[in-house]
């Protein structure tokens, strides 16, 4: 693990490109020090320390490259949330911490990656490349043969199909919270943007920084926020983001 550490420091040092698979064979080799070195340890130190509780009790180690360790006592009916291999409540969670997501979008988007040709590399660049702006994103995705690829994920985002879609009918059919409006030499102008969450920060006395959790110590403190997209930003990946986003929004506006 140490020479596999050295390795990628040293092409970092040299500005040179590391290689997904030497970021993936570190991986696996801190996942055998895990099990092999630190799980060991921990269990051995803390059965020295708790023989005498009779409480029944749960921790979560969390552990972020460049922070402290953070040691969490939580709610043991809430442990499931975060055993790995607990697919459906995981699932579950994620959709709950993050509300702007669409798993029907999602789906979506993984079947439209998996139809583009192998042999034909430039579908793939162009499709999921970014644009300085909308007009011309929906300008290239719908030229030509590009259309005939785009066309199925266009139809699971509710969108028209015909090749003429245009920034305008975009402006139109998104929610009111998805405009942001920017002040400009020009004046104020509304501006697309992205609805966010992030988990609520706060600084410490030392100067790192603590995630924030609910009193169970395993469902995140989420705060919304909101990002302007700027030029350049323009993807086809972003607009099922913003359609996933409406969707949610809209549902919101009905209930």
């Amino acid at each position: 693990m140490e020479e596999a550490n050295e390795a990628i420091a040293m092409l970092k040092e040299l500005d040179l490109p590391i290689s997904i698979e030497q970021l993936g064979q570190r991986k696996i080799l801190e996942t055998e020090y895990l099990k092999e070195n630190v799980i060991p340890q921990i269990q051995s130190q803390i059965q020295s320390l708790v023989e005498n509780l009779h409480k029944s009790f749960c921790f979560v180690v969390n552990y972020e490259y460049g922070t402290p360790v953070e040691v969490r006592l939580v709610d043991k009916t809430k442990i499931k949330d975060v055993i790995p291999g607990s697919d459906k409540t995981n699932t579950a969670r994620s959709r709950a911490i993050n509300v702007y997501t669409s798993e029907r979008i999602q789906n979506a988007w993984n079947v439209f990656i998996e139809s583009l040709p192998v042999d034909k590399p430039y579908y793939r660049f162009t499709l999921t490349q970014s644009y300085s702006s909308l007009s011309k994103l929906l300008r290239i995705i719908q030229s030509g043969d590009m259309l005939m690829y785009i066309k199925p994920l266009f139809e699971a985002l509710n969108l028209p199909t015909t090749g003429m879609m245009t920034p305008k009918y975009l402006v139109d059919m998104l929610e009111p919270e998805q405009f942001v409006n920017e002040k400009t030499k020009e004046g104020t102008v509304k501006k697309i943007a992205l609805c966010l969450q992030s988990q609520k920060v706060v600084s410490q006395g030392d100067g790192t920084r603590k995630k924030i959790f609910m009193t169970d110590g395993v469902t995140p403190v989420m705060i919304k926020k909101t990002k302007i997209i700027k030029e350049g930003q323009w993807s086809l990946k972003l607009l099922c983001d913003l359609m996933a986003q409406k969707e949610y929004l809209a549902n919101l506006h009905i209930k």
